[in-house]
């Protein structure tokens, strides 16, 4: 009888010793780099990310920078929350002319001749 009742308590007390004793700790951001992000094509978590001040340049072993990676796998939205996080759209030339890779040099060079062209036209 008593095993009953003692049951029966810590059922109907467990939800409010458990709301007592959570964790105030914020969580942990679901990346711990940018690349990390735009390499998974996650634009939530890459605003996740640069909302902490994480470099926006940072590159990878290979020399290339998020925009660059951004623009190859053609997320054209993570390659423009990068330029408004402050990429500079130079040091992804720099990393395609170091790379000796025409292909990605072109688009960077189109995206950024785009995205200059989009921001000097008068919003309505």
């Amino acid at each position: 009888m008593a095993r009953i009742l003692w049951l029966v308590l810590s059922l109907v007390c467990a939800p409010a010793a458990a709301q007592q004793y959570a964790d105030p700790r914020p969580l942990p951001p679901k990346y711990n780099d940018v690349m990390s992000a735009v390499v998974f094509r996650d634009l939530e978590g890459l605003q996740e990310v640069l909302a902490l001040g994480k470099w926006p340049d940072k590159p990878d072993s290979l020399g290339r920078t998020p925009l660059l990676v951004a623009l190859e796998l053609g997320r054209k939205d993570i390659a423009e929350a990068l330029l408004r996080a402050g990429a500079d759209p130079e040091r992804s030339r720099i990393a395609a002319r170091g790379l000796q890779d025409r292909e990605r040099l072109a688009l960077v060079e189109s995206f950024t001749q785009e995205a200059s062209v989009g921001a000097s036209r008068p919003q309505k």
